[in-house]
């Protein structure tokens, strides 16, 4: 059973590590949300006064403008929001399995595959809703900033490997399934022995 207690392990990791994306993902969206609210009341004035004080604490040059800014706020809010809800639902499987105490079951393999798809559309959802919040206030604000790239393309590849493993699950739960009847049946019973006819 040393698999068995290294996949419990490695469940255990990964719903701390769940919670912690979580956390991280629900203090990142409230930063952008009060980032984007200070940005929208502070004037143009302000704003350039800020830049100013941190180029010269920095000693670098920040060409951002307060409308790109105030796009980038709002757009990782989204992003951070989409990842928030899909690292709750990673620990929620991973509670489930250790609940269960194995990978082997079918609440269990359903709700891998549910991760799985989870993983493929909630990142591409966000980072489609961010491009689209992007081009809008990039329509509408003069001198927004082009952004480097709008990407969710790296969780299909992970939501796919879940979906195979939802199936490997499934599998092993219809197997130990299998192996599990004959032992609640008991030893199958013998059969009647024909009674000698009376002389």
């Amino acid at each position: 059973m040393k698999s068995l207690k290294t996949v419990q392990t490695l469940a255990k990791v990964g719903r701390v590590l769940s919670l912690i994306v979580f956390v991280c993902s629900i203090i990142g969206f409230v930063g952008c949300v009060v980032g984007a609210i200070v940005l929208g009341a502070v004037g143009a004035d302000k704003y350039a006064s800020l830049i100013e004080f941190a180029e010269k604490a920095s000693g670098e040059k920040l060409a951002v403008s307060l409308q790109t800014a105030l796009t980038a706020a709002v757009c990782g809010a989204i992003v951070c929001a989409g990842e928030a809800v899909l690292s709750k639902f990673a620990e929620r499987y991973f509670r489930r399995e250790l609940n269960d105490g194995t990978p082997f079951t079918f609440g269990g393999a359903a709700e891998l595959r549910r991760l799985g798809l989870l993983a493929i559309f909630i990142p591409i959802g966000a980072y489609a809703a961010a491009f689209i919040c992007y081009a809008i206030m990039a329509y509408a604000l003069a001198d927004v900033s082009k952004f480097d790239s709008f990407s969710g393309g790296g969780s299909i590849s992970i939501g796919i490997m879940m979906l195979v493993a939802s199936c490997l699950c499934k599998l092993g739960a219809e197997q130990a399934e299998r192996n599990a009847a004959p032992e609640a049946a008991g030893t199958p019973e013998q059969p009647l022995q024909p009674v000698p006819p009376e002389l």
